[in-house]
């Protein structure tokens, strides 16, 4: 079963994100993004759903 990320999710969602980005397997970001960084993609991403 899936739901839509609520935004107490976003420290989660930016710990897998920045485990990607150490591997450098999906994703060509070499930063590990914060969570300031990315509440405005997550606000987007929100309201598309």
């Amino acid at each position: 079963m899936f739901r839509l990320a609520q935004q107490d999710d976003l420290t989660r969602i930016l710990e897998i994100y920045n485990q990607v980005i150490e591997r450098r397997t999906v994703t060509a970001d070499l930063v590990p993004a914060t969570k300031e960084s990315r509440q405005t993609w997550f606000n987007q991403q929100s309201k598309s759903c």
